[in-house]
């Protein structure tokens, strides 16, 4: 599996607006992203809009489904102090990945 996250910078804080998962066949081996059987974005805006893709390679499908209730709070970052990256590249930070509850 492998993750990546972007942000966006708005009134000087971060805001982590989509996260991509990658599942792969094995853990073992080192992949492309194209080579994923699953890959998973979810996005959302301050307003609390969102969405969640999910693509089946296996199956040859996607699946996209719109939130407008997303919570937002867990997505906001101060910006941290130079080489100080830890949070910007914490999988685990705010609130989860995947449908709101």
């Amino acid at each position: 599996m492998a993750r990546s996250v972007d942000w966006d910078l708005i009134d000087g804080r971060l805001w982590r607006w989509v996260t991509r998962e990658y599942v792969y066949p094995d853990d073992e081996t080192q992949y492309m992203e194209f080579d994923a059987v699953l890959a998973l974005k979810t996005s959302a805006r301050p307003d609390g809009s969102g969405s969640l893709t999910i693509r089946d390679k296996e199956t040859g499908q996607t699946h996209v489904t719109e939130f407008t209730d997303v919570a937002t709070d867990g997505y906001w970052l101060d910006v941290p102090a130079f080489a100080e990256w830890g949070p910007l590249v914490n999988a685990s930070l705010g609130a989860p990945t995947g449908p709101p509850s």
